[in-house]
């Protein structure tokens, strides 16, 4: 599962998720309402994610960035439709997949989702700007 952003920019989520990792299975979680989700021609879903960036002069301007998900991502993104739980979630997409092990699809999915909660959209590479987003919201 991996989130693609306009310019084919990738934000790796590993290597911070494995020690921040939530407790999120046996939670309910939805799309975030506040954004704008659009479904691309070729099926995948998308996000229009409204970011603050501070120009020059302390002037601060709202920059939209778009997210694109994988076919996964998008079809997982799909079920949480507010009255499933993660853990729910993880097992439907298991046996979609046939993936024999439902405990590492939990694990995979609960970092994916954790990354989502907080997400980070660096915009400037020299900057180091970030912005936190939050793509999916719990109930």
């Amino acid at each position: 599962m991996s989130v693609e952003i306009e310019r084919e920019r990738r934000i790796p989520y590993r290597e911070y998720s494995l020690y921040r990792r939530l407790k999120l299975l046996d939670k309910v979680l939805i799309k975030n309402p506040d954004l704008k989700w659009q479904v691309e021609p070729t099926g995948e879903l998308s996000v229009i994610v409204p970011i603050q960036v501070k120009g020059m002069f302390g002037i601060t301007r709202t920059k939209e960035v778009k997210c694109i998900f994988d076919e996964d991502a998008t079809r997982i993104l799909n079920l949480l439709d507010g009255k499933r739980t993660v853990r729910e979630v993880a097992r439907i997409f298991a046996e979609e997949k046939h993936y024999p092990y439902l405990r590492r699809v939990e694990i995979e999915l609960e970092i994916f989702l954790t990354d989502l909660l907080d997400y980070e959209i660096e915009i400037d590479y020299k900057s180091f700007f970030v912005s936190l987003v939050k793509i999916v919201k719990a109930l």
